[in-house]
């Protein structure tokens, strides 16, 4: 299916899970958008313009345009919070990305966040595990098996990362202070409210993901390109 018939399929999705209070995510290999017209503004373009790797520079131009298709809304400079987030009165929106993935998630009323990494190996977790994993999440990666530690390692960390944004948070000083409870599929977190942590993963595309909403909203929908049909998700 051309790339324009498949994003618009997805949006049509998208908009559906939206007007049926669902939040949805939607994820995309960064090459595989080539072929699309980015919606930028020219403030936008002099800005990314500026950030010197392209892989990152790329992930900028589709995370905007991606929202701004998604969501159908004009061209326009986005407003910003005080932390420079953008944001839109349309709907709740987060943007996450990789060297080579970009994902974006949406919600009509509730903050949304959405964190994607690449699959990492053992040593990379090995040097960041005491400076940010609680014991409890230290213990259940030590449990795993040696090829599975550095996965188990990023599903902590992307679960961190979605709650801190959709809290708008930000990175804190004391990550090992939350407990992300690995040891439950899509667990509820008390912190600063009280969010759902829904985990996704794609093998092919080597990256790990996971969504934070809050824990008012029941259900959500995933796709990606070439995806045969959103998944209703619980």
């Amino acid at each position: 299916m051309p790339l324009y018939d498949q994003l618009e399929a997805c949006r049509s999705q998208i908009q559906n899970a939206l007007e049926a209070d669902q939040a949805a995510v939607f994820y995309a290999p960064l090459d595989a958008l080539n072929e699309f017209s980015p919606l930028i503004t020219p403030d936008e373009a002099a800005r990314f313009d500026r950030v010197w790797v392209p892989a990152q520079r790329k992930a900028h131009i589709w995370g905007r345009t991606l929202v701004r298709y998604f969501l159908k809304l004009p061209t326009d400079d986005f407003d910003l919070t005080e932390n420079g987030k953008p944001i839109s009165n349309v709907a709740q929106f987060n943007i996450s990305h990789t060297q080579h993935v970009v994902a974006v998630a949406f919600h009509q009323e509730h903050p949304v966040g959405v964190d994607i990494e690449t699959i990492s190996r053992k040593k990379e977790a090995d040097s960041l595990i005491d400076m940010v994993c609680h014991a409890n999440e230290k213990a259940w990666i030590g449990r795993l098996e040696p090829a599975e530690q550095g996965p188990g390692f990023m599903r902590m960390w992307v679960r961190k990362e979605a709650l801190l944004k959709v809290t708008a948070m930000g990175l804190i000083d004391e990550l090992n202070s939350i407990d992300v409870r690995l040891n439950t599929h899509n667990p509820t977190i008390e912190f600063s409210g009280s969010f759902r942590l829904l985990d996704f993963d794609d093998h092919n595309a080597e990256i790990i993901g996971c969504l934070a909403t809050n824990s008012a909203v029941k259900s959500w929908v995933l796709t990606c390109l070439n995806s045969k049909e959103l998944l209703g998700l619980s």
